[in-house]
């Protein structure tokens, strides 16, 4: 496959966004990059651990990975990746000491509070 700009084709077709400093998530139509799929949809979640920490960035999809070719998966790791990335550059906020966190280091939190 070409080169994608996963990010505009992420911000042309989002469905559903709402992040804020307590992370969030967005919902992005990628039905025409997976055809044989009827609405598929994709995107990624951020949670709130408490403390000003956001959880590690995680993906999601209304599909199987099965139902997807060889091609197709690998269009779909990179854009799971791609969104991903997007959804914690929305929910990063500049000077503070957690919600600063690049990225690898954010993926390496963990995905919820597991509690006492």
């Amino acid at each position: 496959m070409d080169y994608m700009d996963y990010k505009k084709f992420i911000e042309e077709n989002i469905i559903e966004i709402d992040c804020s400093h307590r992370g969030g998530i967005v919902k992005v139509d990628v039905s025409s990059l997976f055809p044989n799929i009827d609405n598929a949809v994709a995107g990624a979640s951020q949670n709130y651990l408490g403390g000003g920490m956001l959880a590690k960035v995680e993906g999601g999809r209304n599909f199987k990975l099965e139902d997807l070719t060889p091609e197709e998966l690998s269009v779909y790791l990179e854009f799971s990746e791609e969104v991903k990335r997007f959804l914690h550059e929305q929910t990063r906020h500049a000077g503070d000491e957690y919600e600063d966190m690049d990225y690898e280091t954010n993926q390496g939190m963990p995905s919820k509070y597991k509690g006492l």
